[in-house]
């Protein structure tokens, strides 16, 4: 996928913060790994709210809490997760060996994944795999432990299956 469409909506009553807000996203999207950015064709931008969604092929963003999520730093992590929605769900859902490494780790890396085992598991979970994966540094050693220990057949199973060369 080389081009997404924005759709600002039409509750925006300044276009200038409308651009701004979809500059902000279309940046961190070209930062995402070709993999999990290769089917996202939409992103519809909201003005209010906080909730971010997706479903193949599009997402949903709400960008009232975009002030919160940039000092927190985690806007790349949600647009990452939101992207492993559009871009790879459907390719992994019904995958036998996902769900055999979920039931041999026998433990989930967040709640939400615990909560959703069947839509957001993968989404959290190839989130933190990336970041090890790419910038080890920005976990510390209790941390890069504790993933490990949590969900080393997930890990396993990502490292096998997700295209290298589609992760830059």
């Amino acid at each position: 996928q080389t081009s997404v469409i924005f759709h600002a909506n039409m509750l925006y009553d300044d276009f200038d913060i409308a651009q701004y807000h979809v500059k902000i996203l279309a940046h961190i999207m070209g930062q995402m790994p070709r993999v999990c950015r290769s089917r996202t064709d939409e992103i519809d931008v909201n003005p209010t709210g906080d909730d971010w969604s997706a479903s193949p092929g599009e997402m949903t963003i709400d960008m009232g809490a975009l002030d919160q999520e940039a000092l927190d730093g985690t806007l790349e992590e949600s647009m990452m997760h939101e992207c492993v929605h559009t871009s790879l769900d459907e390719d992994f859902e019904d995958d036998r060996a996902w769900h055999k490494a979920q039931r041999a780790d026998r433990a989930f890396i967040s709640d939400y994944a615990e909560e959703n085992p069947a839509s957001e598991d993968l989404a959290e979970t190839i989130t933190l795999y990336l970041g090890l994966l790419f910038h080890p540094e920005r976990f510390d050693d209790e941390l890069t432990e504790t993933i490990r220990d949590t969900v080393p057949n997930r890990l396993k199973y990502l490292e096998r299956n997700l295209p290298k060369r589609a992760l830059r």
